[in-house]
């Protein structure tokens, strides 16, 4: 239980659990109920990481409710969604209606979810300034602790950070050990923004690998666990899915062992294959034909 409460300190002072839950495409109330009951109150998991998109901020904020453990001791992440993120303005109702939605007064952290705001390239970027904006407004407001980004790569924080007044707390991106993110993480560490790290697992592929599969076996462990272990070991904080009793135990117990040396260097060394599980954030096309003709993720 205590090593479930370590955390990594954001450059504002706050502290940020090491290791959370995620929620992505867990829409079924009892289900994730259960799950957030059991993590938290059972095994020890001190984050939850949802989004507007998610469309269960309602689930998790009941969930919260019903828990022994105080809010207080809760690190609660949410995200804005690319069509909100329009203005000042429409930051600050979405970021509104999501704490109406989970029921709480505050968020820790609030992210804005993409690096893209509309088609258009230039407008896109002009509403994404404006939206910090609006971050930024929040922050002050004390109705977010933190803010950050998510999916924004080196070429976007290069792009934006000389416009924000603030700069992110935090940037969640997808990472694992085929998208291994070393010029993102060289750049983040150097302005001190925390990499969280999404899709550890990289959408189940990592689990496959040969050489994972000889690591898990080697240290005794599953192939999720080494790859959590992975990020952990590289600055990373992690938010691994699951739904399932089992799996979320099984996710948490990443703190009683480390991977060497030369074995972090041959998992980096699958970072070669460079493949992106999810919409890649280089890709303006993708990004725009990913959100702006659906809501899928």
């Amino acid at each position: 239980m205590v090593a479930l409460t370590q955390s990594k300190k954001l450059y504002n002072g706050k502290q940020m659990p090491i290791l959370g839950l995620g929620t992505f495409q867990a829409t079924d109330a009892f289900e994730l109920s259960k799950a957030i009951k059991v993590a938290v109150d059972q095994v020890g998991y001190r984050a939850i990481d949802t989004a507007e998109i998610y469309k269960n901020e309602e689930i998790v904020g009941k969930a919260i409710s019903e828990l022994s453990t105080p809010r207080d001791e809760l690190f609660i992440t949410s995200k804005c969604w690319v069509k909100n993120m329009q203005s000042k303005d429409s930051v600050v109702q979405a970021c509104n209606e999501t704490l109406k939605r989970l029921g709480l007064k505050y968020l820790d952290l609030y992210l804005l979810h993409w690096p893209i705001a509309d088609a258009d390239q230039e407008k896109s970027k002009e509403k994404i300034i404006a939206a910090w904006k609006g971050m930024e407004h929040l922050l002050a407001q004390g109705k977010c602790k933190s803010i950050g980004v998510s999916n924004f790569m080196v070429e976007h924080l290069k792009e934006f950070l000389p416009h924000f007044t603030v700069k992110p707390h935090v940037n969640q991106v997808e990472a694992h050990p085929h998208l291994t993110q070393v010029h993102l993480a060289d750049m983040c560490k150097e302005k001190e923004i925390q990499i969280t790290s999404y899709r550890t697992l990289g959408c189940g592929k990592c689990l496959l690998d040969p050489l994972i599969v000889e690591m898990a076996t080697k240290y005794k462990r599953t192939p999720a666990q080494i790859c959590l272990r992975w990020a952990l070991q590289r600055g990373f904080c992690v938010i691994p899915k699951s739904v399932h009793q089992d799996r979320i135990i099984e996710n948490a117990k990443i703190f009683d062992f480390e991977l060497t040396e030369v074995d972090m260097d041959s998992l980096n060394g699958l970072g070669k294959l460079n493949l992106h599980y999810c919409p890649n954030p280089h890709d303006h096309k993708e990004l725009v034909k990913s959100f702006f003709s659906n809501d899928e993720h």
